[in-house]
This record gives C-alpha cells, sequence and structure tokens, in this order.
C-alpha cells in the first residue's frame, strides 16, 4: 500500500511517500488480477501518544481477502519531516513476525 498524501500531523517539505508492505502475497489470492483497492483510507500520526493510524476505506477490486497466519510488515516513510524540519528516523521499521489482522 502507498499512501501519497501527507498524514495528518506531520510535515512534508513536498513530495512524501509512506509504504506498507505486509510481508506477505497470500493476504489477497485470485486467477489473474490479484488487486484489491481501499479507497478511502486515510493515515494520520498522533505526536502525543507516537502512534500512526492506517485506517483502510472500502473493498474493491478482482482479488480475494484472505487472512495469513503471520507475516511482518514493513513500513517506510520518505519525504517527511519533524516540526523541526529534520527528516524522521527509524524508517525503514519491520515488525516482528506475526498475525497483522
Amino acid at each position: 500500500m502507498t499512501v501519497t498524501a501527507e498524514p495528518a500531523g506531520c510535515t512534508t517539505g513536498g513530495a512524501s511517500e509512506t509504504d506498507v508492505t505486509l510481508g506477505s502475497k497470500e493476504y489477497v489470492t485470485g486467477n489473474g488480477n490479484k488487486s484489491v483497492h481501499f479507497e478511502p483510507s486515510t493515515i494520520a500520526y498522533n505526536g502525543t501518544a507516537h502512534t500512526l493510524t492506517i485506517t483502510l476505506g472500502t473493498e474493491s477490486g478482482a482479488g480475494t481477502i484472505n487472512t495469513v497466519t503471520s507475516s511482518a510488515l514493513t513500513l517506510t516513510l520518505s519525504g517527511i519531516t519533524d516540526t523541526s524540519g529534520s527528516a524522521i528516523t527509524g524508517s525503514p521499521f519491520t515488525s516482528s513476525n506475526t498475525k497483522q489482522f
């Protein structure tokens, strides 16, 4: 999933991108087109709680959504700065191998 809008609570110096990789291609399966879209999706950062919340919108597309026992989620942020203009640190972040949903 790639989000190219500025996350609420973050400052960007122009182009920014948030990329979330779920660590498994088995979340969406199907013959031919394995594409599922969630629109409108949002991303927001809470500076007090230090949490990033990604909310998926309504599902559409030709793929079938499956449950995956475990995978390692990777979050990559680029072009996002803190309120002082410093580039965000800790990116990419990879979670432990666990059930994501």
